[in-house]
């Protein structure tokens, strides 16, 4: 039997002729037994099948876009434009994250054209499960080690225009977690001024990570400080630590998902 996505009407009468069974998807059919025979020609080629706009919400631009809606209550709802400014990518960009997105159920639309998130919860595991391969390999880490313990809690990080994220940032809004590793995400390259300052050495397997933020500078305004530091948005916090499988690292996430994410 030939099974295809459409057989054309000249093929289907070649096939009859030749008594070949055949089945398309617009219900086209040729089956000829000795106890029936059942022939259904002439039905239109159906409407293309919508197909997926190339997943491009999991390539690094559209981690971003997901990043920002996720973060800034509202923006998801706002006009492209609104959304590709808050995000720093280009409008095009948008256009197609937000219908690969709605494509693939983590947006849709109300029946007043209102984009919503149907299931948060959803969108967050998404993009949390994506950030480690898909965007954070691609933020240049760089590892150092610390001469003096703590040195990082009262360090002047906002003078470096840098952010605390992973088990250091947990480590100040959870106050359960004794951080054994400090992540700082840095707009600017972080030079040797900051290595003197912090008192920090090169080292691949150092206690210190520096990645680049990959976030536009406004979408800061209303992010945490904490502790005297200024840190990532708690869905980059929680991310970071989902990401490392400690189980020191997967409580505190919890704790953070349960009081700072689930509440936005």
């Amino acid at each position: 039997m030939l099974v295809a996505s459409y057989v054309e009407p000249e093929l289907a009468g070649r096939l009859i002729e030749q008594k070949v069974p055949f089945l398309d998807t617009a219900g086209n059919v040729f089956l000829s037994e000795s106890e029936c025979m059942v022939m259904i020609s002439g039905r239109p080629k159906p409407e293309q099948l919508k197909k997926s706009p190339a997943g491009r919400s999991t390539t690094r631009k559209g981690l971003q876009v997901m990043f920002a809606i996720a973060t800034q209550p509202g923006l998801v709802s706002q006009p492209y434009r609104t959304i590709a400014q808050a995000c720093g990518v280009a409008l095009s960009t948008v256009n197609q994250v937000i219908d690969d997105l709605q494509f693939r159920g983590l947006v849709a639309l109300k029946s007043s054209g209102e984009r919503i998130f149907p299931d948060k919860q959803k969108f967050v595991s998404e993009w949390t499960s994506l950030y480690p391969t898909r965007l954070r390999f691609k933020l240049g880490a760089r590892r150092f080690a610390s001469t003096t313990p703590d040195w990082w809690r009262e360090f002047d990080f906002a003078k470096f225009d840098a952010r605390l994220g992973g088990e250091s940032a947990a480590d100040i809004l959870t106050h359960e977690l004794k951080a054994a590793n400090v992540t700082v995400y840095s707009r600017v390259p972080l030079g040797n001024q900051f290595m003197l300052s912090a008192r920090l050495r090169p080292d691949p397997r150092g206690d210190v990570e520096i990645l680049e933020a990959f976030w536009p500078e406004p979408l800061e305004s209303a992010w945490i400080e904490s502790g005297g530091q200024p840190l990532v948005h708690p869905l980059l916090i929680y991310a970071d630590l989902v990401a490392s499988g400690d189980s020191r690292n997967l409580a505190a996430a919890t704790q953070i998902y349960e009081q700072y994410i689930t509440q936005s």
